[in-house]
């Protein structure tokens, strides 16, 4: 008798509501009390190889990882946001007739093992290149200034459309993990070393039923066939697999880990969808082309939503590639090309491809030209901190700093111009051109302008305040600063530059109340 195949479904739905239920809560808790954990993202993690920071992020991966060699890559089946994102957005698909259909590449999945190195290991290796010295390891387990390293509500979305609805749509259920997850890498690597994982008896008669229902893409029937065991480290434990066997021939069951258990039948691996490898190099590089023209693009675009790109880009290059190449093309069961002649969905597709290649190339040029601004900006630095110190002078700027600021407001100018949305960096460095040309209003005008689009600014709220007090302005200085928020780390030295400009205006006991507050929050 076959067992019911939401059995496992409706429990693994259960606990990843419940997982999200706990996480809003979280962020009500911070909004409610101005104090939480940090944040119980792997993300936080990154703190620690650029700063020596130990968070609850960190600590979640580390029990993440440690879980893994025990009970395999259950974390992300049964505790991502992200997973229940992807799953929710099949579940609607499916609803609609619509059944991804999974995508498989060699090459783009050494995409999420690049990422990860790129976010943990790239920091230490910089670090160690330039010589400098490991940072002091300090423990932060509590924040409250929660906010302050997420993207902002149209970002957020953005990533949740993308990463969820679109690509699961075109490159399968849970494509978002296996060629972009950061995490998903350094889990399905350790995955090969776990004890507990699915594993096969003599009841099984191969008949597929666990790879059609495994929403993880895996060819189950192959691999317990092979070993009697699932070794690919994209199987999340969902458990679809085991309530879909008719024949009881699954189970979860603790035994060798993957990397030593041997082949024990010469089965013929499913070639049936897998690129040839001109096809994969096509698809690797389209991949790089629409991360780097999307990642912080217009100083917006978060690491996980350029990966997103990534993956829409390759898609769109290898579809694109195989409409012009064969006569006759399909995709989730609708023709796109047929005996040599496009169908109207599959005209539909090339436009679209043609337009998404418009609009990736597009940002790429205007990355090439944010990368410019920003380098010929950063040799300023030595002068603009002259200026915010009270030492600057117009006779003391280098005629290479001015070749620089030139080269900088140039490339800020050609973005306001041709950037599909406004940057207010831009502004920033056109404003500090300004005070380098000795026009004091013309960079306090830029400074409020950025302002009143960006009131929260803690960068330009901090060196307008220092650009106030150099000009003996203290009140509105002092506006500045409260202005800043108190709770965000980044902007700590405004907070003690606001306890000195009240000592220097002889309100030491709003001083001393201020250094008490400081003190309170933790800093």
């Amino acid at each position: 008798m076959k067992k019911a195949p939401s059995r496992f479904g409706k429990r693994r739905a259960v606990v990843l509501v419940a997982v999200q239920l706990l996480l809003i809560g979280h962020v009500v808790w911070w909004l409610a009390s101005g104090n939480t954990i940090t944040p119980l993202e792997p993300s936080e993690g990154m703190s620690f190889a650029k700063e020596g920071v130990v968070n609850a992020g960190l600590i979640l991966l580390s029990v993440a990882v440690l879980a893994t060699l025990i009970f395999g890559r259950y974390f992300c089946g049964w505790g991502c946001h992200l997973l229940l994102l992807q799953d929710f957005c099949r579940w609607l698909l499916l609803r609609v007739g619509i059944r991804p259909r999974p995508f498989r590449s060699r090459l783009l999945r050494l995409i999420p093992i690049v990422a990860f190195l790129y976010m943990f290991l790239w920091p230490i290796l910089v670090r160690l290149f330039l010589g400098n010295s490991a940072p002091a390891l300090t423990l932060q387990l509590t924040t409250n200034s929660f906010w302050a390293t997420f993207p902002g509500p149209l970002e957020s979305i953005l990533t949740l459309v993308v990463a969820g609805f679109v690509v699961v749509y075109l490159l399968g259920s849970k494509a978002y993990c296996t060629y972009a997850c950061p995490y998903g890498a350094i889990l399905g690597a350790v995955d090969n070393f776990a004890v507990g994982r699915i594993r096969v008896n003599d009841a099984c008669q191969q008949c597929g039923k666990c790879t059609a229902a495994c929403s993880s893409d895996v060819r189950v029937h192959e691999e317990v066939r092979d070993f009697g065991a699932v070794i690919d480290p994209n199987c999340m434990k969902t458990m679809d697999c085991i309530a879909a066997c008719p024949n009881d021939a699954l189970s979860f069951g603790f035994g060798k880990p993957a990397a030593f258990l041997k082949q024990r039948a010469e089965g013929r691996k499913s070639q049936i969808g897998v690129p040839t490898w001109p096809e994969e190099w096509l698809l690797l590089g389209a991949y790089a082309f629409g991360f780097f023209a999307t990642h912080s693009l217009y100083g917006r675009f978060p690491f996980l939503l350029a990966l997103g790109f990534g993956m829409m880009a390759a898609f769109g290059a290898l579809t694109l590639k195989r409409l012009l190449q064969r006569r006759d093309l399909s995709f989730l069961g609708q023709h796109l090309k047929r005996k040599n002649v496009f169908t109207p969905r599959g005209w539909v597709y090339v436009l679209l491809i043609v337009c998404g290649t418009g609009l990736f190339g597009h940002s790429l040029w205007i990355q090439t030209h944010r990368w410019r601004r920003d380098s010929a900006f950063a040799a300023t630095n030595f002068h603009r901190s002259l200026w915010l110190r009270g030492d600057f002078s117009a006779e003391t700027i280098s005629d290479e700093a001015n070749a620089a600021m030139d080269h900088a407001v140039a490339e800020a100018v050609w973005l306001n111009a041709h950037g599909l949305v406004r940057e207010d960096l831009n502004l920033f460095v056109i404003g500090w051109n300004d005070l380098f040309d000795g026009s004091l209003d013309g960079f306090e005008t830029r400074m409020l302008e950025i302002l009143v689009h960006r009131p929260n600014f803690g960068e330009v709220q901090m060196q307008y305040a220092y650009f106030l007090m150099n000009l003996q302005r203290f009140h509105d200085a002092r506006l500045q600063l409260d202005a800043v928020s108190p709770r965000d780390p980044r902007y700590l030295d405004a907070q003690h530059s606001a306890i000195a400009l009240q000592q220097r205006l002889g309100n030491e006991e709003d001083a001393t109340q201020r250094a008490a507050a400081l003190e309170a929050l933790g800093f």
